[in-house]
Formats: structure tokens, C-alpha cells, sequence
């Protein structure tokens, strides 16, 4: 199962602890979304880490992921079986 995890705050530890424990149970493939303050604290070593470029701009920060606009992050939504919002 896909399951994607949008994460909007920073400090948002319980998110990554949940994505990480999805990832090892069963045969799920976690990606995770950073936008807004997110962005300013990516989780390390994740594969399908992406990030909000209109985020980062705002922010004038960069970080590992790839990043997608509004239109990607959309697409993104029907590639996934679930969608976390935290």
C-alpha cells in the first residue's frame, strides 16, 4: 500500500515516528510531503521525501527531497492509496 504523509509543522515527530513504523510493518511504500514550516526540518535518509517548492521560496531555504508545485503535489494525491495529514 502507498500511503502518503503531508506534514505542516516542524516539530512534528509523531508523523515520521508513524511513517517509519508503516514502513517497516507489512509491505507498505511510505512518502512523505513537507510543506509549509515543514520544510524547514526534513527527516533524514528518506526515499520518497518531497517538498513544496513554493515552501522553500518563501522560506528562501533549500533541502534534500524533490521538490513540486502545486499541481505535482495534486498529482501526487491519486498515486498514493492513503493520504496522513498532520
Amino acid at each position: 500500500m502507498k500511503i502518503l504523509h503531508m506534514v505542516k509543522s516542524p516539530d512534528d515527530s509523531l508523523a515520521y515516528d508513524t511513517a517509519l513504523r508503516q514502513e517497516q510493518v507489512g509491505k507498505n511504500e511510505i512518502w512523505i510531503l513537507l510543506v509549509q514550516d515543514a520544510v524547514y526540518t526534513p527527516p533524514s535518509n528518506w526515499d520518497n521525501l518531497y517538498v513544496c517548492h513554493d515552501d522553500l521560496l518563501a522560506r528562501g531555504i533549500n533541502c534534500p527531497g524533490i521538490q513540486v508545485n502545486y499541481e505535482e503535489m495534486v498529482d501526487l494525491l491519486f498515486k498514493v492509496d492513503t493520504v496522513v495529514n498532520w
